[in-house]
């Protein structure tokens, strides 16, 4: 029965883009914060463990003021699709312009970082937008379905991003910067 209703879900027209989205929002802001936002701020940036470590609370709150704000949006503006899709795009945007430069200034990679945070909480959109696909007997199946998704990207997105930076050489500070800004990208 668990199978078939999980077949159910997934077969729903249109659910599987959402699905996809579901997948990397929380993921990539996990990432970035949980896995390489302090070596990036080290190695190509220079800042010591306390310096990284505001920058980094900085952030969790940053990404705790982002729910908030994202939370309402969809009774504002009337959609749910299109206010995860506008958070899918700021969150692209600000990950390109980390891409783009290998040594950004200090001042701007920490902005960056922190509004990167912000816009990655467009999750809680998804979530309720996902919720309009399924029918009412299988909203508890369809809720797992999505968790799956956003647990499978929280497993996938660190991994791969922990390959990149074995194609670049070292520098004495660390990873290459241009590591970094493959990570990003």
């Amino acid at each position: 029965a668990a199978f078939t209703g999980f077949a159910a879900i997934v077969r729903l027209p249109g659910l599987l883009r959402v699905l996809g989205l579901q997948t990397v929002a929380y993921a990539v802001m996990a990432t970035i914060m949980g896995l390489w936002a302090g070596p990036y701020l080290h190695d190509v940036h220079g800042l010591d463990a306390v310096a990284r470590g505001n920058v980094l609370i900085a952030m969790a709150l940053a990404q705790t003021a982002g729910v908030l704000m994202f939370g309402p949006l969809d009774r504002i503006f009337d959609t749910r699709k299109w206010v995860a899709i506008c958070g899918a795009t700021a969150t692209m945007l600000v990950l390109l312009a980390l891409a783009a430069h290998p040594h950004p200034p200090t001042a701007l990679a920490i902005v960056l970082l922190v509004v990167l945070c912000m816009t990655s909480s467009y999750g809680v959109a998804v979530v309720t937008h996902a919720r309009t696909f399924y029918p009412d007997h299988l909203v508890g199946r369809g809720a797992t379905t999505a968790n799956m998704a956003q647990l499978f990207g929280c497993a996938m997105v660190p991994v791969v991003t922990g390959f990149i930076p074995s194609y670049f050489p070292k520098t004495v500070a660390g990873y290459s910067p241009v590591a970094y800004q493959w990570i990003f990208a």
